[in-house]
């Protein structure tokens, strides 16, 4: 937008310099990219003995000859010429006309035509050329934002490709919004009990485009989401709650199951003196029988006196140790005896 505004300031102040020294004519001429760009004047009635194309460029502050052509003649292209508009010119040496083939926004600027008749007078006529690229669909995107009482904020951005020289305009309801400015985005608030269909248009002067959203279904989404995200995180929690209980449950089961059905390990020497309810059980049998290890070792004694050889001496210890290895049922020991068997250990 502001290269369009310099651009048609600097032709301003051409036309007025022009227009100071002579009564020379002037004509605006717009053309689109790429298409035939004809520069023609509306008078040639008269005795010509020369001609001359000269362009001054937008991109460049200098005066170049474009051609010379003279009656009777071929007419001559300087090499700029040529180098610029890459072979697409074309004289009309009938009506003066020059045509470029195909123009480009780089053609833009300041061209003149200068007639000199048989006399020697110069005439000048002015042309000043705009030459934009077509304007293409416009991206119309949105960005949206719940407000309270069932209302959005809604942010609309629209762009092109190529956005030098154009013009953005903003409809509602193909009412006219105006703005301050020339804004590529614009902020409303929007009701979904209201229509609300937004139109950003973009042009320049040869070629529009236009792009539409309707504002009201998006705007009904919004709080639909607000209320539908706490819900999914609830039901996210509690999903996790149930399948930790669950696998814990689970764990106790196995585990209560195996303690059931495995069997019972037999408990070894110290663990059965360790364990008090066996001592208690053992030392009731043991009263109950009514044998002690007193008994045992003297039986055993004197068994082995009416076997052996009285010479042989044996301590009490192989005595306890060969009645233990002989019975087949080894008494119980009472608590008593326990602590005195303790004593010779």
């Amino acid at each position: 937008m502001l290269g369009l505004a310099v651009t048609l300031l600097h032709l301003l102040l051409l036309k007025g310099h022009h227009g100071q020294g002579s009564p020379d004519s002037t004509y605006d001429v717009v053309g689109l990219s790429g298409r035939p760009l004809p520069l023609r004047p509306s008078n040639t009635q008269m005795e010509i003995s020369s001609v001359q194309w000269k362009m001054q460029l937008l991109s460049c502050p200098e005066t170049y000859v474009i051609l010379t052509w003279r009656n009777n003649s071929t007419p001559t292209y300087e090499d700029l010429a040529l180098k610029h508009f890459n072979n697409t010119l074309d004289f009309n040496f009938e009506n003066l006309t020059l045509l470029i083939k195909a123009a480009k926004p780089q053609d833009s600027g300041h061209y003149k035509l200068e007639v000199t008749n048989e006399s020697g007078k110069v005439n000048v006529v002015h042309f000043k050329v705009f030459v934009f690229d077509h304007v293409e669909q416009p991206l119309l995107q949105e960005q949206w934002k719940a407000l309270e009482e069932r209302k959005c904020q809604v942010v609309l951005s629209c762009l092109v490709s190529r956005d030098s020289n154009v013009t953005y305009t903003w409809y509602r309801d193909n009412e006219l919004i105006s703005t301050s400015g020339n804004f590529t985005y614009l902020e409303v608030s929007v009701d979904p009990n209201d229509q609300n269909t937004y139109t950003c248009n973009v042009s320049n002067p040869v070629s529009w485009a236009s792009q539409t959203l309707n504002l009201t279904q998006g705007c009904l989404r919004v709080p639909l989401r607000s209320r539908i995200l706490p819900f999914m995180v609830i039901v996210i929690i509690l999903a996790i709650l149930f399948i930790v209980t669950f696998t814990c449950f689970c764990v106790r089961k196995r585990k209560r199951k195996q303690s059931q059905t495995s069997p019972e390990t037999p408990l070894t020497i110290y663990e059965d003196v360790k364990n008090p309810q066996m001592r208690r059980n053992e030392q009731q049998e043991v009263l109950e029988e009514g044998i002690t290890i007193y008994s045992v070792i003297q039986s055993q004694s004197r068994c082995k006196e009416r076997n052996h050889d009285p010479s042989v001496n044996s301590s009490i210890y192989e005595e306890v140790g060969a009645t233990e290895s002989r019975a087949r049922n080894p008494a119980r020991l009472s608590r008593k005896e326990l602590d005195n068997f303790d004593i010779y250990s």
